[in-house]
């Protein structure tokens, strides 16, 4: 017997940031779901840095971590292809707003 499968797809791309709102990772995750197929990588740019203070301002600290990696791990392997030059543009503004998430990027781009 073959399964009976359903499933929804949401078109998130019609909602703004301030449509947009939860807690820290769920307007994380649906705000890089929304723009993860963005042309303009500049502007991509600009949502990542927004989740980094996003999630820096979480109280579980080792859980935020994790839970930016995941992110990472999504957004260099299915979002925009961002340049060397932009990569060390996030990794430079990581040090200043979300220390650990530098780390994390740089282990991420060598792979």
């Amino acid at each position: 017997m073959t399964p009976d499968y359903r499933y929804l797809i949401y078109d998130l791309s019609q909602f703004s940031d301030e449509d947009i709102k939860g807690n820290a990772e769920l307007t994380i995750v649906l705000s890089i779901f929304r723009d993860i197929f963005k042309k303009n990588s500049q502007e991509f740019l600009g949502n990542i840095f927004k989740a980094a203070r996003a999630l820096d301002e979480l109280e579980e600290k080792e859980t935020g971590l994790q839970y930016f990696e995941t992110c990472m791990r999504y957004i260099l392997s299915s979002g925009p292809q961002l340049s060397t030059d932009q990569l060390n543009t996030v990794i430079k503004q990581f040090e200043v707003t979300y220390k650990k998430g530098s780390e994390v990027t740089m282990t991420l781009a060598e792979v």
